[in-house]
């Protein structure tokens, strides 16, 4: 989610609701896992594994079901990185 242009907040949202939702019976601190996850998109090994994956960012988009914001920044001429 971080390749794609989400924040530390909505990433950490993300894993909570959905890791949580997945595994109900697990006794886990799903904000403090969901906090520590979000971290490491944005430390310096997450940065790195970013810099790898950012050929792959418009499929990740995709994947997203966000395509529609693609073509609208085509035709704006904007960046694709603030999506």
């Amino acid at each position: 989610m971080a390749v794609t242009g989400h924040s530390r907040e909505a990433i950490s949202k993300a894993i909570r609701e959905a890791a949580s939702a997945d595994r109900p019976n697990e006794k886990r601190h799903w904000d403090a896992y969901a906090q520590r996850a979000a971290s490491y998109a944005f430390s310096a090994p997450g940065q790195e594994m970013r810099a790898r994956l950012r050929e792959q960012e418009q499929k990740f988009i995709r994947l997203e079901g966000r395509d529609g914001e693609l073509e609208l920044l085509r035709r704006l001429g904007g960046p694709l990185k603030y999506l």
